[in-house]
């Protein structure tokens, strides 16, 4: 988590996205949602899919303000610094988060996360399916192909 906040710091930006190595399938289509928020909503710190999770693991998206990420940095347990943003949604009543509305449909228990042998195994069938290439697939594209791979 330092080293994301090191290098937004670097460069001078106020806002980052989180990536998660897990989730190989970045919602990129989500982002300019996201930008959005952050850019018409006064104070907000943190535009999230996630609190509460309205996507499935593995399609998240956090835009995080750096300087609400350096003062919760120094309150943050070893957990928190793992899971980078679990502080900020674990005192959301000190953090200005907005809660990014994607739209998108799941069917229960979808993952996009590669976790575990199942995990990778569901992902490599669902590469296997594309047939262009996977960053040209929206979030839903790809949320309906896994649903008609595994159904």
């Amino acid at each position: 988590m330092l080293l994301a906040l090191d290098a937004a710091r670097s460069v001078g930006a106020e806002w980052w996205f989180r990536a998660n190595g897990d989730s190989p399938l970045l919602a990129v289509d989500l982002y300019p949602d996201a930008v959005e928020v952050a850019a018409s909503v006064p104070g907000v710190e943190l535009v999230s899919n996630v609190h509460p999770r309205v996507v499935p693991p593995g399609a998240s998206v956090e835009l995080i303000r750096s300087d609400a990420m350096q003062r919760a940095l120094v309150h943050m347990n070893d957990e928190e610094r793992e899971h980078v943003t679990m502080h900020l949604y674990r005192h959301d009543d000190r953090f200005h988060i907005e809660r990014l509305g994607a739209g998108i449909v799941a069917a229960p228990g979808c993952r996009l996360v590669v976790d575990n042998p199942d995990d990778l195994e569901r992902f490599a069938a669902l590469i296997t399916a594309m047939d262009h290439p996977h960053w040209t697939y929206g979030t839903q594209d790809v949320l309906d192909l896994l649903q008609r791979i595994t159904s």
